[in-house]
């Protein structure tokens, strides 16, 4: 057992939060007046101007036509009209790379059953053009190379792809198009596979809160044990991709390729890997973070040993208001039932702008022209227009958010506050808690009340995110105690997510917060050398989980490789991570920020010197008395 907790030392709360808390039932009972704020001012005004882009996009473009291969007249096959059921982008010469601009729309792809047989009675199902004018097959090739070769095929999306090798290795020239919408058409013929990692993604954070709520410390074990175990699934797949494509290249030496290994010669070309041997490289590299993660496992038992205790506390802190209440005989409902739909909550909203931002942003990249002489899937040409629309567009969805971000951690600070003053009352013998301020409430007052304080600080945590991370890289490199930091310094390593909670606490602005905040934890540190236990919990879990799914997105494209074809699968990976992680993150913050504020809340009692008090508590893990806290199990 942790000799933190099993001190027998009283553990009160100091007057010192206690003054804040009064200071927040102040703001409740009377809320000053809402003063313009230019953060809020400008935050509204930016989210019109995107709104209305956003509409002049749906009406310019047209999200049919994204991915849409063009034909030599410049016809969009299955879009323009007459050409609705001729689908399929067809390359008359492919035996050249510089004949593939010369393309026809056809209904089928054509199938031979005999390559070396040459039938001139054989005619493609076409729609001719200036360019093409016969659909029939032609077997000697003029100097134009204005002709039609009728060869072996497979439907590849929405082209037809020969299947003899050095037929392929020409074509794949005439498949390029612009990465940005190669990404969206993937998520678009994709999006079933989006839906299941979600859905993945969402069942795994609750069975971890289930873990958390019934295994308590032993969660963050079985956490740091599935991500050393999905390193080394992620190391297999990777080394086993490698030998794939060894195999791949030996398969193209034949004279027809199937379906398989044509969807995964061009998904090869399309990851832009310039280093033949990179799988192997990739597989090498999680193995050695599953190696590293295993070693740390063991080596620093005592950390994951202390925020397992943590989880403990937090479990024990988020039920005190059900046990106090009790002695009341009065009804009342956990916490973590609220804390339970909280991310959920914010998750659905989440998935939902990001499906409006799509659907938007399919109507943007179909704002442009078309340019002949080109291959045909990159015929069309996004204009200035479309590139303003479009960074308008991604600066709107990051800001909202931030803003979503930056709201659940208030509202998660507004129910972790109003549970410590249950704490706080009960232990100090004072009257029943006042039900009054409810979440509602908290969300009404205090978010909206300090939605410029939430935007200010996400964007200034987001956008000074690297320059805190290398200045702390170079402190921990210097290692000397004696070293000053300089004011700049101090306020880049001061913007940080621990500052939202005396922004919420008190009515100064977001920057004199941070500063406070950080000056605070440099003595805190001094006391205790604690380390913020809460945000390693976060981030063991969130890789974890990510790992996780994008694992399970990989399978999933591997399992449907022929059934729902994606260009680029690396792109899609990249995709399925970090979105799984954002959902992750809301989770674990449930956990993380009470671990991390908790700390703070125990050292908020200082002297008018700015000298930490509360010698009580020797180390922030202890919260509770040890007999409300059953370690046994």
């Amino acid at each position: 057992m942790d000799s933190t907790i099993a001190m027998n030392q009283s553990n009160y709360p100091g007057p010192h939060i206690q003054d804040d808390l009064q200071q927040i039932e102040l703001d409740y009972k009377y809320p000053r007046k809402n003063q313009i704020n230019k953060c809020s001012l400008f935050f509204l005004v930016f989210q019109n101007i995107v709104i209305f882009t956003s509409f002049l996009s749906v009406l310019l473009g047209n999200s049919k036509q994204l991915g849409c291969p063009y034909d030599s007249n410049g016809n969009i096959c299955g879009g323009s009209q007459g050409l609705e059921q001729y689908k399929y982008i067809y390359f008359s010469n492919p035996i050249t790379d510089k004949s593939l601009y010369l393309t026809v729309c056809v209904k089928e792809c054509p199938v031979k059953e005999n390559e070396n047989e040459i039938d001139e009675l054989l005619e493609i199902q076409c729609m001719p053009n200036q360019f093409i004018k016969s659909c029939k097959n032609t077997q000697f090739i003029e100097d134009n190379g204005f002709n039609l070769i009728y060869y072996d095929s497979l439907k590849f999306i929405n082209v037809c792809l020969p299947t003899k090798s050095n037929y392929l290795q020409n074509v794949l020239v005439g498949l390029e198009q612009q990465e940005v919408i190669k990404f969206f058409k993937d998520l678009k013929n994709g999006a079933l596979l989006i839906l299941c990692t979600f859905v993945f993604s969402i069942l795994i954070n609750q069975i971890v809160y289930v873990l958390l709520i019934k295994l308590q410390q032993k969660t963050i074990w079985i956490i740091q044990v599935t991500l050393i175990l999905m390193l080394s699934l992620q190391a297999f797949l990777c080394i086993n991709n490698y030998f794939f494509e060894i195999k791949l290249q030996q398969a193209n030496k034949n004279a027809k390729l199937t379906l398989p290994e044509v969807v995964s010669i061009v998904q090869n070309e399309n990851s832009n890997f310039t280093i033949n041997f990179l799988p192997l490289i990739l597989g090498i590299f999680f193995a050695i973070l599953a190696i590293y993660y295993f070693s740390d496992l063991i080596y620093n038992y005592k950390k994951y040993q202390t925020i397992g205790f943590k989880i403990t506390i937090v479990n024990n802190f988020y039920d005190y208001s059900s046990q106090a209440l009790l002695d009341y005989q009065v009804k009342s409902q956990s916490n973590f039932q609220q804390f339970y739909f909280i991310p959920i909550f914010f998750g659905v909203i989440n998935a939902g702008l990001l499906f409006v931002w799509v659907l938007i942003a399919n109507s943007i990249l179909t704002i442009g022209n078309v340019t002949t002489d080109r291959y045909p899937f990159n015929t069309f040409q996004l204009n200035l227009l479309a590139y303003a629309f479009g960074i308008i567009h991604i600066l709107g969805l990051l800001l909202i958010l931030l803003v979503i971000s930056g709201i659940s951690k208030f509202l998660i600070i507004g129910i972790m506050l109003k549970q410590y003053r249950v704490f706080v009352n009960q232990k100090s013998n004072s009257h029943q808690f006042n039900e009054e301020n409810s979440i509602v409430q908290i969300l009404k007052k205090l978010i909206f009340k300090n939605i410029g304080v939430i935007i200010l600080g996400q964007v200034l945590i987001t956008l000074l995110w690297i320059p805190r991370t290398l200045i702390k890289i170079y402190l921990r490199m210097l290692n000397n105690p004696n070293y000053q930091e300089s004011n700049l310094t101090q306020n880049i390593l001061s913007i940080n997510e621990r500052a939202y909670l005396l922004s919420f606490i008190r009515t100064e602005g977001f920057l004199q917060n941070a500063k406070s905040q950080y000056l605070f934890d440099q003595k805190l540190l001094k006391h205790t050398q604690i380390q913020q236990h809460g945000q390693l919990f976060m981030n063991s879990c969130c890789l974890t989980i990510s790992i996780l799914c994008m694992s399970f997105t990989y399978l999933l494209l591997i399992y449907n490789r022929t059934t729902i074809i994606i260009e680029a699968p690396i792109y899609f990976l990249l995709f399925s991570f970090f979105s799984s992680y954002l959902v992750t993150k809301f989770f674990s913050h449930i956990y993380g920020i009470t671990i991390d504020y908790l700390t703070i809340l125990l050292y908020r009692d200082v002297t008018v010197d700015g000298q930490v008090v509360g010698k009580s508590v020797r180390k922030p893990i202890r919260l509770l008395k040890e007999t409300f806290l059953n370690l046994d199990e």
